[in-house]
């Protein structure tokens, strides 16, 4: 999927955000029991105020996740991982560390 060019939801604020989960937790006994649909199948999530991306992708049954950065758009993904049914359940998380840099030992 190209980043640049796939659809997006973005969040302009965390307190839109807080809107979303508030409303998904005061109505969670009855979502919980409907079948987990995406509002698309692959598209890009941006969260400004926390300066991050995410991208998935529905790819087989398992949705691909990846996390980036925005404010260095040209990075590969700081963590990536699947997601498959049934909900809660995580697959193989391939998840990786980008710029991690050694520490210096603490004396």
């Amino acid at each position: 999927m190209n980043r640049k060019t796939a659809d997006r939801i973005i969040v302009k604020s965390n307190a839109r955000m807080k809107m979303v989960l508030d409303w998904y937790y005061e109505n969670k006994h009855w979502l919980d029991r409907e079948p987990f649909l995406a509002p698309m199948e692959s598209g890009v999530v941006e969260l400004c105020e926390e300066q991050i991306e995410f991208t998935f992708e529905n790819t087989r049954g398992v949705v691909e996740i990846a996390i980036y950065p925005t404010v260095q758009p040209n990075i590969p993904a700081s963590i990536v991982f699947d997601y498959c049914q049934p909900p809660g359940r995580t697959g193989a998380g391939r998840a990786k560390t980008v710029g991690a840099r050694p520490r210096a030992p603490v004396r």
